[in-house]
Formats: C-alpha cells, structure tokens, sequence
C-alpha cells in the first residue's frame, strides 16, 4: 500500500490539519495570507538566531521566517502558537520586506492581543497593528520576532518542538530543520490574515438557481450582439456582460454557476474564464489538446459590469451555459449550501457496489427521471438544487447528456459532451424539478453515474454561503522542475497557500486537472481525515490532460486526492464555502 504523501505549500498548495488554529476562527472576508502550522515542510526560508543559554538548559533564540502572498492583501494580523517560560509574558512581532534572500526593514510592527499562556501550556496568540501595510502579490515578506531581554519564549510546531525566543542580533540561515541539544526542531510555526484587495467577495453569497440557459454560444449567429459570432482568436480574450445576455440574469448578480464548453479548430492548450477587471490569474478552466469538444463546470465571480473574460490560447468556439446564480445574501429565497460526504446516486453498470435509483443503461434520444430524494444518500425533500458529477460510461461516443429539473421541456444546453466515446466526467449544479428530481437526456444508448457532495436548500441551521475569490493556483505537482507524478494518495494542505479561505472553511471550489502519463482510471477527491468514498472526481483512460470542477468539503481545512494510476495534478481555488 502506497504511503499518502503530504503536500504542504504555504508556496504552492492546499490544507491543513489545524488543531490549533481552528481555535481562533477568522471572519469569513478574512484569508490565510501564508501559514506553517503542521508537521509538513515549509519550503520558504527561514532564520534562526541564538542567544545565551536560559535556567534549565533553554537557549534563547529568535526567528523570521518568509512568506510570499499570491494575492494582494491588507495585512491584518500575525499569529503564533507560544508559552512562555519566564519573563513578562510580552513579545513583539513585525513584518519585514526582502534584502536578498534574508530580512530587511521593518514594514509594521506588531502587538500581542491576548496572554501567552505559561509552560508547558500553548495557545495561538495573535498580533495586530494600527497601521497595517498592503502585502503585494509575488513579492517576499518576512515575520520577525523580539522580546524584552531576559524574557524566554518557546514558538511550537504541531508535534511539541521548541521553535524559539527571541533576541536578533546574529542569524544564521536555516532552509530545513535543525538540531540542537539532542531535539530537531521544525521550521517556526505562524500563520499571517490579512483582507484582499481585489477580486474577493466580502458578502456571503447564496444561489437562485434557474433553468439551464444557452447565454453565450459563438457559432450563432442569432445570439444577441456579443454573446454570439465570431470564434475567439488564439492569444485573446473576450469578456461577456452576462447580466445583459439572453438569459434574464439580474444585475444583482455577484457570480454565475457555468457549464463552459469548448468547441475548437485544432490543439487547444487551454481557456481561463474569470471576472472582467481583474488580471488574467495564472490558472485553467478547460484544456482539449485533442482539439475534441470538451465541457467543465465553473463557479464564476462577476466583474466589472457583471462580465466575465474567457481567454484561449488557441482558436476556438465557446459555448456558455447557466444554470444558476449568486446573490448576497440580503437578497430573498437564496439558497445555502450544504455539504455532504461524497455518495454515489447512480449506477447503471451491471451489478454496481451500492444501489442505484436508476438500473439498466439510458436510451438515446430520451429522458430518464432521476428520483434522488429517494437514494441511499440521505438527500433531504428541502433540497432545491444539488452539486453532482456526471460520468459517462458509454459504449461508443455520445454527442451530449443534459441535465434539467424535472417537469421541464429539454432545454437548448448540454451538460456533458463524450465525441470519443470514452469514460468522461462533469460537474454541474442541477436545479431539482417536480418531486425534488431531475431528468437527463441522453443522444445516445449510454451507462451513467452520478454522484453527489452536496445541496443547496433554503437557509436554516448548517446552511454555508460562497465566498468568492480571484482564481488562483493552489497546487500543481509538477514543480518543482523534475518532480515525479504520483499515484495513491496524497493530503493537500489548503490554507496556507495564500490563495484565501479561512479556518471557518467547509467547501472549497475547485478546478482539478490530471496531467496523466498514460492511462489513469479515476481521481477521487475528498475530505482529509475521512474514509475514501466510492465515487470519482474525474477520469482520463484516453491519457489526455483532463478537467473538472470539484466542490470538496473539508472537516479540518485538509482535503485527499488519490489517483489510480501515475499522474500530476493541478489545483485552481476559485472560492470557498463558510458560515
């Protein structure tokens, strides 16, 4: 059995066991700028200065440690988990800039808020200032630490290791962990929040959901000007004021539950799709370097305007469907999101493992009901929209599947498009019709499975809003240059990152994508610290770089991804889901 690795990266990638810092939850237009905060290596550099020799063998010692924020942030605060042993119980912490790999000049100095607990007790204390600095995206900061002299003070990691006090007068650079007297001691321990500038949501936002709709689709020429004709150039972008589209979308809205298809001219590398007026993030929406048809589901923030920008790297048409939409939460019938442990609804295989509300593989060219608030999943009778992937499992290729709520006439969208008749998967956000079900058409005769891991239903007790957050690349397993794919498991630490989120967190939105080399079964991803469940993220038999929207629930701010077969995995955020 495959040991699961652990991907740290407060400079590359996602969550975190948090013990500790789920103590001092932070409000939910707050964002884990950078954070080390558990047994996983930390991979920005770190000093450590050491002083005299303390009563019983301690050293007194200080630190500073760097961090790079990937989003711009008013800094807000600096925590750090601490005891203190002898001394007032007082400590100053300051943010610094970058002076050639090691500390420069102090930016903002800060004060403790709240008591440092005696040993050998510990607490995550906070540190605020007065007036805080704006923290640039890609530039390095450091958290530098001093305390009055005589005073000791012991920074711990998760395991128990003394990580310092403080006296700055001489450092030595440190890039891993060090010994001293017998102990290995871990890079320090801290998290840094501050309040982005640009491309957040500071509202809690809740769905309307709506009945899946054509907005945009540049093959048309009956589209309304700019939502149709022409192809979007390779090497440009196009951005589309969704509120004025076709679709009856309000201005109200504050982000859009998509179905983005691609339909292009040959090797497409890649579109991105996110809010007008912000820059082009260094992340993916959709790859086909097939040059085959190719759809995936994005939850999508408003921007200027209410638009949306969709770049591609080479010529293509784009096709655009909503099936629903955001809104802050003072706006009435809103729904909120629950979120659930991934569950298999649907199973058409012959003999599935658990059973299925529906047997016996989907005729072309009709509709089948899909009864879910019948399934074994506990789906409740409030649930008014659900979050499902859909699979295909076709025995040759299938134009397209579309899913709409029951009661509907098939509406003029597709949900999931299989031209190579291949395994093939999709996310979507599928409103419930008559009897809290939905149908699915299908063009052609085809094994279906549907699974889900979550619902929106109106707002009562559990219920989670979206916090939406400019698009940013969270883990991608190919650097550094020359690492290895994996294949088993692996934990992915999300709040450190310094793509968003907060401790309060209890659904990410990502896009995942494979980069396989060579046939990979499925991808599963879940929360950490839970058992494996039996359903699929996404699927790449054919070998081909492979997306799909994820919305994963997390227990501890942690999430898990097993693979069945070598592959590299990259991880966008887009938002997240808290109280």
């Amino acid at each position: 059995m495959t040991t699961p690795r652990k991907c740290s990266i407060c400079c590359g990638l996602i969550l975190l066991a948090l013990t500790v810092c789920c103590a001092v939850p932070a409000s939910a237009n707050t964002m884990v700028v950078a954070a080390n905060l558990g047994p996983g290596p930390y991979t920005e550099g770190s000093y450590l200065v050491q002083g005299n020799p303390k009563p019983g063998g301690n050293v007194a010692e200080s630190y500073a440690v760097s961090f790079t924020p990937k989003v711009a942030t008013t800094l807000e605060d600096v925590k750090l988990p601490l005891s203190a042993l002898s001394g007032p119980p007082s400590l100053t912490v300051g943010i610094a800039s970058d002076d050639s790999g090691r500390p420069g000049s102090v930016l903002a100095t800060l004060t403790q808020d709240g008591t440092i607990p005696s040993s050998p007790a510990s607490a995550l204390v906070s540190f605020t200032c007065t007036t805080c600095p704006v923290l640039e995206a890609g530039i390095p900061y450091w958290v530098v630490t001093g305390a009055p002299s005589g005073d000791t003070f012991l920074a711990w990691s998760l395991s128990s290791s003394e990580l310092g006090s403080f006296d700055f007068s001489q450092t030595a650079n440190v890039t891993g962990p060090w010994s001293q007297g017998g102990a290995t001691y871990n890079t320090p321990a801290f998290q840094v929040d501050g309040v982005p500038q640009t491309g957040t949501n500071s509202q809690p936002l809740r769905l309307i959901p709506m009945l899946p709709c054509r907005v945009v689709d540049t093959r048309d020429a009956t589209k309304p000007p700019g939502f149709g004709r022409p192809s979007l150039s390779g090497g440009a972008t196009r951005s589309f004021p969704m509120p004025n589209g076709p679709c009856g979308i309000p201005a109200t809205a504050q982000a859009y539950s998509l179905n983005v298809t691609v339909v292009p001219d040959g090797d497409l590398g890649y579109i991105t799709v996110w809010p007008t007026g912000q820059s082009q993030p260094l992340a993916s929406t959709l790859n086909s370097l097939d040059g085959e048809v190719k759809a995936n589901a994005a939850i999508v923030a408003a921007g200027t305007g209410g638009a949306i920008s969709v770049f591609a790297t080479n010529q293509t048409d784009v096709v655009l469907d909503v099936n629903g939409y955001f809104v802050p939460n003072t706006v009435p019938n809103g729904l909120g999101f629950y979120p659930m442990t991934p569950c298999r609804l649907v199973d058409t295989r012959p003999n599935p493992p658990f059973p299925s509300i529906v047997t016996g593989a989907l005729a072309g060219g009709t509709s089948t009901s899909l009864p879910i608030p019948t399934s074994r999943c506990n789906v409740p009778a409030t649930a008014q929209a659900y979050s499902l992937n859909f699979t295909l499992v076709p025995p040759k290729p299938v134009a397209y599947l579309t899913a709409y709520p029951t009661g509907e006439s098939v509406p003029i969208v597709s949900t999931l498009n299989d031209p190579t008749g291949s395994v093939e998967a999709n996310a979507a956000i599928a409103p419930a019709g008559v009897g809290g079900n939905i149908d699915v058409f299908v063009t052609q005769t085809t094994d279906l499975v549907v699974d889900i891991n979550g619902y929106f239903a109106p707002v009562a007790e559990g219920a989670l809003s979206l916090y939406t957050l400019p698009p940013c690349r969270v883990l991608d397993t190919r650097t550094p240059g020359g690492a290895p794919p994996f294949v088993g498991t692996i934990y992915v630490d999300v709040i450190g990152n310094g793509c968003g989120g907060t401790t309060a967190t209890e659904a990410y939105v990502f896009n995942a994508t494979v980069v396989p080399q060579g046939s990979l079964g499925y991808l599963t991803l879940w929360p950490e610290a839970s058992v494996q469940p039996v359903v699929s993220t996404l699927n790449a038999y054919d070998g081909e770089v492979t997306s799909n929207m994820a919305l994963v629930p997390t227990n501890n701010n942690e999430m898990s991804a097993f693979a069945t077969n070598n592959t590299y995995l990259v991880l966008d955020l887009f938002g997240y889901f808290a109280p």
